[in-house]
């Protein structure tokens, strides 16, 4: 087979891919809605464990960290997705410019979670800009602060850092002059 009859066959593959992903989507939009009514968590980290130990069961090896990472940002991007969907209703958000500004979020993580790269990840999905990052170990703990800048007003930015305050109990946004 040669290389064009294989890149025709991908992008066959990718469109189906869409089209689940798409309806995926739909479920999490009913899924942030019952969130929504009912006040439980977006972030459910035991139901997620589960969920990857099915997915990539009987994975083959040689698959295995791409399948693993795949199911992972999967569930990162629908996490972000229902945080914006209630981001509209939060009122840990009403420090955060209206429009276009700069928004400092800090936290503390550990040095082996992945954390940070989710925070960092759905940061650049709302097309916010990391400005500046400092990081580091304070007590055993590594202490972030991220310098974002965009424009805020945006469901999917306001998710963005919802999903940070609401993920990470350190977290908190900081106001010109470092008031919390």
């Amino acid at each position: 087979m040669g290389l064009d009859e294989i890149r025709r066959q991908i992008d066959s593959v990718d469109r189906q891919m869409k089209q689940l992903f798409l309806q995926r989507m739909d479920l999490a939009h009913q899924v942030a809605g019952e969130k929504k009514h009912t006040g439980a968590a977006v972030y459910a980290p035991k139901r997620e464990e589960e969920v990857l130990c099915a997915r990539t069961d009987k994975t083959e090896e040689a698959y295995y960290p791409e399948c693993l990472a795949f199911f992972k940002q999967m569930m990162e991007i629908s996490r972000l997705y229902q945080y914006s969907r209630l981001a509209c209703q939060a009122e840990d958000l009403k420090a955060l410019p209206a429009g276009e500004g700069e928004a400092a979020v800090e936290f503390f993580c550990t040095a082996n979670d992945r954390q940070l790269a989710v925070f960092l990840n759905a940061a650049a999905i709302a097309n916010l800009t990391v400005k500046n990052l400092t990081v580091k170990e304070e007590e055993g703990k590594v202490f972030c602060r991220l310098f974002l800048a965009g424009d805020f007003s945006s469901d999917l930015a306001r998710g963005a850092v919802l999903q940070m305050l609401k993920e990470n109990e350190s977290a908190s946004i900081i106001l010109q002059g470092g008031q919390k």
